[in-house]
């Protein structure tokens, strides 16, 4: 599902935190992604097992980093972004 973060946060109105969740993908796959769930499987699997061999906190920690910054600069955008995209599609 994480391929689908950055354009969901684009869809709900959050695209600066869309780059961040680009940047941890960019972590381990670059675009084009895998078209398909069967596709994704050799992906995945590449991605499991290179976290087993290598440490990327520090890729993770600078993304997490940059993330809460723009998130604690106002803690409830966010939310109330994401809150009003959904009232506003309660019936799509």
């Amino acid at each position: 599902l994480a391929l689908f973060v950055p354009s969901a946060l684009r869809a709900v109105g959050l695209p600066d935190f869309a780059a961040h969740a680009e940047r941890a993908l960019a972590v381990h796959i670059q675009p084009p992604y895998p078209n398909t769930v069967a596709e994704w499987d050799p992906t995945l699997e590449r991605i499991r097992d290179s976290q087993l061999e290598e440490d990327f906190s520090a890729e993770y920690h600078a993304i997490e980093t940059d993330f809460f910054v723009l998130y604690h600069a106002d803690p409830s955008h966010f939310r109330t972004t994401l809150h009003a995209y959904i009232l506003k599609h309660l019936d799509d």
